[in-house]
């Protein structure tokens, strides 16, 4: 993404217009012009592990708003008191599973995995990005999530026993926002009409992905609220009465006793190359995001590939060398995401992405 992005042009010709009130006008208006001018382009060119200075700043005033509100067990406390797994009625077959939160409904679909990287049938982006658009309903993102978790072994023997192929899950997460989807919400009903909206989308990714050779599967809400329950592997129970507060740092979040650090990955292959990126590293839950949202006036959708490590706070400062390390050798590029670790943390996850302000 371009240095100069709306706010950061913005900035730039507030820097110009102070420095031609400055030369115009002169006195005391030089100085005052001067230093607004030298401010302003500050903030939009001077650069911060590969981000503009307006845009850390901005992360961390969020970092800042979020601290208190952060609590919940597990995910929820990402997403905030009105994480609920819900029942969408279907006509004729079961319920689908939803995740739904204070703004956005999210539908997690399964598509069932082989191996992590094998022969399964290549998922089309291009098809993908035509569900951001599902009749003349705009959806705020459509997102392919993996996750590596640790094999179970389940064997009485006793003695060494071999390792056993780490749990590999993907889902489709399309993503409602209702203030983004205001007035397709409101031309069928209101609240009344989301189910229905839900169901049509789920009906369009069936028919998208059917004809590329990929089998989906709907998830009642039982199941939904197990996956996406498990998505930060596990973690112990909280005491009775007690309600887990949420750390975010600039680096890493914090819940309970699991440590995650999401990073964004680019690379003239990044795309093909995420999962196997995933894979080569040793921490206990490994999740890969390939997200798609709209683009400006709903061309281009926006492409975004994440990676996110959770596990002990050791284990992920080990493995953040690993990463490093790893990609270099595979020509990825990697970065953190500093003050941005619960949006991205988020979207690593099944729960609902909603629009981009």
């Amino acid at each position: 993404m371009s240095l100069l992005s709306r706010p950061g042009l913005v900035l730039v010709e507030v820097a110009i217009s102070a420095g031609v009130v400055a030369y115009v006008f002169r006195g005391i208006w030089l100085p005052v012009g001067i230093s607004i001018a030298v401010i302003a382009l500050a903030l939009a060119l001077v650069p911060i592990h590969g981000r503009p200075l307006h845009k850390v700043l901005a992360s961390w005033i969020a970092v800042r708003a979020r601290r208190g509100r952060l609590r919940g067990p597990g995910v929820a406390a990402i997403v905030g008191a009105d994480y609920d797994v819900v029942a969408v009625p279907t006509a004729g077959a079961l319920p689908i599973g939803a995740i739904r939160d204070a703004t956005t409904w999210a539908v997690p679909l399964s598509l069932p995995l082989n191996h992590l990287s094998n022969d399964d049938a290549p998922i089309p982006l291009d098809r993908l990005a035509t569900l951001l658009m599902v009749e003349d309903v705009p959806l705020a993102s459509v997102r392919l999530v993996t996750m590596l978790s640790p094999g179970n072994n389940h064997s009485a023997a006793t003695g060494p026993v071999p390792p056993l192929p780490r749990l590999a899950t993907r889902h489709l997460v399309l993503t409602l926002d209702t203030i983004h989807a205001s007035d397709a919400i409101v031309g069928r009903g209101g609240q009344a009409g989301i189910p229905q909206i839900l169901r049509r989308c789920v009906m369009r990714a069936e028919e998208v992905l059917a004809s590329s050779g990929i089998e989906v599967r709907r998830l009642p809400d039982r199941v939904v609220a197990i996956d996406s329950a498990s998505a930060l592997g596990p973690m112990s129970v909280p005491a009775e009465g007690n309600t887990p507060q949420a750390i975010e740092s600039l680096a890493t979040v914090t819940i309970q006793d699991v440590v995650s650090s999401t990073w964004l990955v680019s690379g003239a292959d990044a795309l093909a190359r995420l999962d196997q990126l995933a894979a080569a590293l040793a921490v206990p839950i490994v999740a890969t995001s390939v997200v798609l949202e709209p683009g400006p006036r709903q061309r281009d959708p926006h492409l975004t590939l994440l990676l996110r490590m959770s596990g002990s706070a050791a284990q992920i400062r080990s493995a953040g060398a690993d990463l490093a390390r790893t990609s270099r050798a595979m020509d990825l590029r990697v970065r953190h995401l500093p003050g941005e670790q619960v949006p991205s943390l988020r979207a690593t996850t099944l729960v609902g992405v909603g629009s981009t302000p």
